[in-house]
């Protein structure tokens, strides 16, 4: 799956952001990269089809103004710069971004409802090719668009056009088109803040005096000094500042978690896959926890598969195995990272 991380507090987001996503890309993105910032009233936005190292050497990302932002690192697709999240809405006023799949929520949304909506409005799609794109739904007019871009759409017009504040646009917007999803987004009328929503899929809260962090792994945050980690609850949405977390929970199917989170089991099943000595991708040892929580609930397989192997790093019990596979731009490699038990762990 993808990455991703947010910071708001007084030093400039773009450095901290690029640190967070160079430190977690090989886990399940490095195909694509992009970074949006706010500042004096405006979004500023670089991507690219590449990981952190090309965005940094192809756009001024590095330099991009601004004390809050986020940013993303994504999982192969087809070649498309604008397929690079975050997504930059038609209006300018809203970035977002998401990892995770429709999971659960498979077939029960009216994509072509949404988008003839939208296109009514006046909204256009940066995404939008006329062919169908792997993976992501075609449309009637048989053209595909980014289902984050859609979403991130909708929820620009509900901001923009109804008014709603940038956490009650995306609950709406979430609410009509749901998805096992985390995701972040930042507008420019709401310069201090970044609005989250996490559906299972795993988001991780940092914090320290002055500042807040968000990443889908609290491997991401290893050299920022923190004062404290915590997982954002599943099946709320949440507020970002520099002075700390505002969590507000979903009711219904999007707030349906596990009272209980199966931690022995999950050692117990992770400690047996990693008992071969081979190395493996954090995607295959979540696939290993699947079974562990009923139908009716979120899933947070990948979130507790990734504070195992979190864990077990620090305690100096697995190595991470670093290397590069064919990327999603031709001719370019993208970071691939695994976890192998220690022989002496």
């Amino acid at each position: 799956m993808c990455n991703m991380a947010a910071y708001a507090g007084a030093e400039p987001a773009a450095p901290i952001l690029l640190r967070l996503i160079a430190a977690q890309e090989g886990y399940g993105g490095g195909h694509f990269t992009g970074l949006a910032t706010i500042h004096e009233g405006r979004l500023h936005v670089a991507k690219v089809v590449g990981d952190c190292a090309t965005l940094i050497r192809e756009t001024p990302a590095a330099e991009l103004p601004g004390t809050v932002g986020i940013i993303h690192s994504r999982t192969p697709s087809a070649p498309l710069q604008e397929w690079a999240q975050p997504f930059l809405a038609w209006n300018d006023q809203v970035a977002y971004q998401a990892n995770g799949s429709q999971g659960v929520f498979k077939g029960t949304v009216d994509y072509d409802a949404i988008y003839d909506r939208l296109r009514a409005q006046g909204a256009s799609f940066r995404s939008e090719v006329p062919r169908e794109v792997k993976s992501y739904p075609l449309l009637a007019n048989g053209h595909s668009v980014h289902t984050s871009d859609l979403l991130g759409g909708l929820i620009a017009d509900n901001h923009v056009r109804l008014g709603l504040d940038l956490a009650a646009a995306m609950r709406a917007g979430v609410s009509e088109a749901p998805s096992e999803i985390a995701a972040l987004a930042v507008s420019a009328r709401e310069p201090a803040s970044v609005s989250a929503i996490r559906l299972g899929t795993p988001l991780m809260w940092g914090y320290r005096e002055g500042a807040g962090y968000l990443a889908t792994s609290a491997l991401a945050f290893a050299e920022e000094g923190l004062a404290g980690i915590q997982p954002v609850p599943a099946g709320c949405s949440a507020v970002l500042t520099a002075s700390g977390l505002d969590c507000r929970p979903f009711s219904g199917r999007l707030g349906r978690t596990c009272p209980v989170r199966p931690w022995p089991e999950v050692c117990r099943i992770l400690d047996e896959v990693l008992a071969d000595g081979e190395p493996h991708h954090v995607g295959g040892l979540a696939k290993a926890l699947n079974g562990l929580w009923p139908a009716e609930y979120l899933s947070e397989s990948v979130m507790l598969a990734y504070e195992y192997v979190r864990i077990e790093c620090l305690a100096g019990r697995l190595d991470v195995i670093r290397s590069e596979v064919p990327a999603s731009r031709p001719g370019a490699k993208a970071p691939q990272w695994r976890f192998v038990r220690r022989k002496d762990g």
